[in-house]
């Protein structure tokens, strides 16, 4: 199944820019951990994870996940990381405390992960580079047909021409210099002239 943009426009995605985000999150591993004493758990913000640098939301059958990326650290090219919490409200996750009342605590971490910076830069991209610019959504393999126009390819056909037929009865357009036909894993030739095609051209053409 091809990815789609979906917001903040609808549009094919670039397969390898997707690609690339998930590989970087299997497996998605820890190059050290910060824990926080119990009594003095960590503030978000002194990592740059509240509010965060950049944020990635993915979403499995199995399971959802959502991590936090902050700020580099201060010595190597790394950044600090958190998974989002997902528990019930007022319930402290694994790895956090709670403050407050039930009605209105807040999560604040006990540990942090350092990771390296290539996740962040993965998704640190312009909305452009994740959209495909393949122009054409194709797969060769199941091309069947091919008709070819150019201004440089000989006169146009006429409606006598019997290489091309008549469009009425399901020949090709008039305008069309030449067509190819596939005949079983071999390309033919089918107008103005029929021969065999140079499967090369074709399949580079494709």
């Amino acid at each position: 199944r091809a990815w789609r943009l979906v917001s903040p426009l609808d549009a094919r995605a670039d397969d390898s820019q997707v690609q690339r985000i998930l590989s970087e999150l299997d497996p998605l591993s820890a190059e050290r951990t910060l824990t926080a004493p119990k009594d003095k758990p960590f503030a978000l913000a002194d990592f740059g994870l509240e509010p965060p640098k950049a944020s990635l939301s993915a979403n499995a059958e199995s399971r959802s996940v959502k991590v936090l990326i902050g700020e580099k650290t201060p010595v190597g090219a790394n950044r600090y990381l958190k998974l989002a919490d997902t528990t019930e409200a007022g319930t402290p996750p694994p790895g956090g405390v709670a403050d407050g009342s039930a009605e209105t605590r807040s999560v604040r971490p006990t540990t942090i992960s350092v990771v390296t910076s290539s996740l962040f830069d993965a998704v640190n991209q312009p909305v452009d580079a994740y959209r495909s610019h393949e122009l054409v959504d194709a797969d060769p393999a199941s091309a069947t047909q091919i008709a070819l126009t150019s201004s440089t390819g000989g006169p146009p056909a006429t409606p006598s021409d019997t290489a091309f037929g008549d469009p009425a009865t399901g020949g090709v357009p008039a305008s069309v210099a030449c067509t190819l036909r596939k005949q079983g894993e071999r390309w033919q030739l089918t107008g103005p002239i029929t021969d065999d095609a140079d499967s090369g051209a074709v399949a580079t053409m494709l």
